[in-house]
């Protein structure tokens, strides 16, 4: 969207503008540049996973990927015969069958076992997977489904109350400094690396989130906290408002594999293949197993042009420059078309152009009108942060001191580039590390971190961008 945009409103708050050909939105500081108008109103306002209804009018239902099945799903994650549903008399019940699926079936996250026995369903109340689509089974009147668009499940992440310390016996070489020197100092509560009390965290379709920071600051740690890769030991993470982590316990989610997406920082892909074979070999994995090699081959021709990498599908991953290798590691994960999308650092290394081209794309990938997605990075590198409608800045203690879009965290910390938030923001330091012994013995402590987190808590920003965007207290007591 070039900067005359012709809108009357806010694609993020909705709120009048005053003018054509704004470059930012006065009420809500979106960049009016970068987000298409249509992208809210079409972008779904209801984030449970009930948007499919299954009518059982008739048993057996068959459900799979072509349209010969009652209940066809264009996904390549779907088997031809995915699984069936079925009316036992004897049970007076309903039942899912898996008909040997390669990707599951799944009833309220939990994976059905194969076999001709299957599980029973309750309609109404349970809600059954396959793939990305999410489904409520209701019973009624004949029905052509047949010709039905269903929508892939439009999943919200939130996080509440996370709190992670470490101990002196941390991986993590640094923090295993810092932890020991806290048990000298008589603390045996060991370092904390993560605090969202104060600041809860909501992610939504169609959200492309940074979470930055100075270096230790606990990006990586929030990251695989809401992953669960590792877990922090308080608080929770809710996936459509359904608890997926408890206090340091990952429920059995079998299903959210298939519909989340890791990139690591580090390249993961052998450099003596082609990116069409590196994908092929993914796809093998990642996707149905009775795909056509056409299908096959369709489905990575789409993932390679979202990247921009089609026209060179065959040139070796050694040949290709680091920004193009950065790209490659997140079409294997784009491939599976998750619903949400987390990166670690995937512009690390490369110039600002570089990493312009990565962001876009990813913006792009997650906001499309039609399909939303959820993408949360990791990133150092702010010089096109504004590509994302939201940024969280994490302090020391891994406390978030500001969370809302990237253009009002400008004026917030009253600085007029990013880089100026990194310093103001690396001042602060946890209470538990001030202390004389990190500077010289006459210089005065570093202000308390916390002292950055109560002025958030304050402020408007926190009101309009946590505040009201936080799962709902009756949602998390249930």
């Amino acid at each position: 969207m070039s900067a005359s945009i012709a809108a009357t409103t806010c694609p993020n708050c909705q709120q009048h503008l005053a003018a054509e050909g704004m470059l930012f939105c006065p009420n809500c500081g979106v960049n009016l540049d970068v987000w298409e108008v249509t992208a809210v109103s079409q972008t779904p306002t209801n984030y449970q996973t009930t948007a499919n209804v299954i009518t059982l009018h008739k048993s057996p239902l068959f459900i799979g990927r072509t349209d010969s099945n009652d209940i066809p799903l264009s996904h390549p994650a779907v088997s031809e015969q995915h699984a069936r549903l079925e009316w036992r008399p004897e049970a007076e019940a309903w039942f899912v069958v898996d008909e040997g699926s390669a990707k599951g079936t799944y009833i309220n996250y939990q994976k059905v076992p194969q076999g001709t026995t299957g599980q029973v369903i309750q309609p109404e109340i349970d809600t059954l997977w396959i793939a990305p689509y999410a489904f409520r089974l209701k019973t009624g009147q004949d029905q052509n489904q047949s010709s039905q668009n269903f929508e892939a499940a439009h999943l919200r992440l939130d996080a509440r109350d996370l709190v992670r310390t470490v101990k002196h016996k941390s991986k993590d070489n640094r923090l295993q400094n810092l932890a020991r020197r806290l048990k000298g100092q008589g603390s045996s509560a060991g370092l904390q690396i993560l605090n969202l009390e104060p600041t809860p965290l909501s992610f939504r379709p169609g959200e492309f989130i940074a979470l930055v920071g100075g270096s230790g600051a606990g990006k990586t740690t929030l990251m695989k906290a809401l992953l669960g890769l590792e877990v922090a030991q308080n608080g929770t993470v809710f996936v459509s408002e359904r608890p997926f982590i408890i206090d340091g316990q990952t429920q059995q989610f079998a299903a959210m594999h298939s519909i989340v997406g890791y990139v690591p920082q580090d390249d993961i892909v052998h450099r003596q293949l082609t990116s069409l074979e590196a994908l092929d070999v993914i796809a093998r994995f990642r996707l149905a197993p009775d795909l056509t090699k056409q299908e096959r081959l369709d489905c990575i021709k789409e993932t390679l042009e979202i990247v921009e990498l089609w026209p060179h599908r065959d040139k070796l991953i050694s040949q290709l420059s680091g920004g193009q290798r950065k790209r490659v590691n997140i079409a294997l994960e784009l491939l599976a078309e998750p619903r949400l999308l987390f990166l670690d650092e995937p512009t690390s290394g490369l110039d600002p152009g570089l990493d312009l081209v990565i962001m876009e794309i990813l913006r792009k990938w997650a906001t499309k009108p039609e399909d939303p997605r959820t993408i949360i990075l990791v990133t150092h590198a702010t010089e096109n942060v504004t590509n994302c409608k939201y940024v969280a800045f994490l302090a020391s203690g891994g406390y978030v001191v500001y969370f809302g879009p990237p253009q009002k965290a400008l004026t917030y910390f009253g600085v007029d580039r990013f880089a100026e938030i990194y310093r103001q923001v690396d001042q602060y330091q946890l209470p538990e590390l001030l202390s004389n012994s990190h500077g010289k013995a006459n210089s005065p402590a570093p202000p308390d971190v916390v002292e950055l987190v109560t002025r958030f808590q304050g402020s408007k920003d926190y009101f309009q961008f946590v505040q009201s965007r936080k799962l709902e207290d009756t949602a998390v007591s249930t």
